[in-house]
């Protein structure tokens, strides 16, 4: 008996041990080496099979070599229910923070009511046999899918002990999440982009690509002070800082930089908003962007965005405003952080338009306006506080 009792000691001190090394924010992880890897935990409570949270390549993920994949029950029977867990190091929370990752979900036949993907989070312990975690979000039918999609949560919760935790559930059916690029940033001092894009829209051999940069700071003024474009074959990586000024209110800053001319081909593009140019990094966004063989023929840029939301972030109204060549059809629509649409609209439009739309009932957090006419789409990230 007394050697059970020093074991069970031995035990529960370890445990606090280690929940009681919270890190600190901002965090990054792409599941890619030892250090991005430490900390997490998977905890299994449902049937244990042979398929359960693991690092692998796939699809391919936005930040090589690996992603966090969970692949179904292959072979399984449709009655033993996976409940698998994987639970991150505990994070200090002093204030609200921003939850960002990309999403890649595959399923053959849809969905069955026993598949289940989620996020969740908990201020007291790291295994979720306590108890102590709540739901985030259920992201189950993310859609599209066979993409890299990009999720953002807010986090409220203030506490020194806070763990993240990706949850899956299936039986047989072929259900697959994988999960790269997990970012999480605390408000009080939050850098963080908005959107990155490319024009041309579409660039050929003959265009001078540039991008265009739209992030948020916490500090006005906010100039881009230094700026870094790195080509590597088809790996094109950009590494902006900007300084800060003292007064605390939002700041956005609109930054364009060229890329160059580019051979025809398929580029990934990683945008890094940094304190330097590196190693202090705030907030990373990638995109991929294809460039055409020319036909010999150079068409001027006149790609430049005709398309203006603001103010962002807001409380209340949002405007649209838009500028075309010719009267078109224009469609708005606004979307969850789950996917969802929860406005859409169709407007005749004139040569010049502009929409307000209301979003004091909306619950604060990160939402998605759709801009859509006949010939572009444009999607910006917006932030109801």
């Amino acid at each position: 008996m007394v050697r059970r009792i020093g074991l069970l000691l031995i035990a529960i001190s370890f445990i606090l041990k280690v929940e009681a090394q919270s890190l600190s924010l901002p965090y990054y992880t792409g599941f890619d080496s030892i250090s991005q890897q430490a900390g997490w935990q998977e905890f299994r409570l449902g049937v244990v099979n042979s398929f359960n949270w693991k690092y692998e390549p796939g699809n391919p993920p936005p930040s090589s070599p690996n992603s966090l994949f969970h692949d179904y029950n292959v072979g399984g029977s449709p009655t033993d229910t996976t409940d698998d867990w994987f639970v991150s190091p505990p994070f200090i929370f002093n204030t609200s923070a921003q939850l960002s990752l990309k999403i890649f979900v595959v399923t053959t036949a849809g969905t069955t009511p026993s598949d289940y993907f989620g996020i969740w989070f908990s201020s007291g312990t790291s295994n979720p046999a306590s108890g102590n975690f709540y739901e985030l979000a259920n992201l189950t039918d993310m859609q599209p899918q066979y993409q890299w999609l990009d999720t953002s949560i807010m986090l409220t919760t203030v506490t020194d002990s806070g763990y993240i935790a990706f949850r899956y559930g299936a039986t047989d059916n072929w259900f697959q999440i994988y999960i790269d690029d997990v970012n999480i940033i605390p408000n009080n001092n939050s850098q963080t982009i908005d959107s990155v894009n490319i024009i041309p829209n579409n660039p050929t051999t003959l265009d001078t690509v540039k991008l265009i940069g739209y992030t948020f700071h916490p500090y006005s003024d906010c100039p881009m002070t230094s700026s870094s474009v790195n080509i590597n074959n088809d790996t094109i990586t950009v590494n902006v800082s900007h300084s800060l000024g003292i007064m605390p209110t939002t700041c956005i800053s609109i930054d364009t930089l060229t890329i160059g001319i580019l051979y025809a081909g398929t580029y990934e593009l990683t945008y890094h908003l940094a304190d330097t140019a590196p190693p202090t990094t705030y907030d990373i966004d990638t995109i991929i962007f294809t460039v055409q063989q020319s036909s010999g023929l150079q068409l001027s840029d006149n790609s430049e965005p005709r398309i203006k939301i603001y103010p962002n972030p807001t409380n209340e109204i949002v405007t649209i405003k838009t500028t075309s060549t010719r009267p078109q059809n224009i469609t708005i629509s606004i979307i969850d952080i789950q996917g969802k649409t929860i406005f859409s609209e169709t407007l005749q439009s004139s040569v010049k338009l502009t929409k307000t739309l209301d979003l004091s009932t909306y619950i604060k957090g990160i939402y998605l306006i759709k801009v859509e006419t006949p010939v572009e789409q444009i999607t910006r990230k917006i932030v109801v506080e």
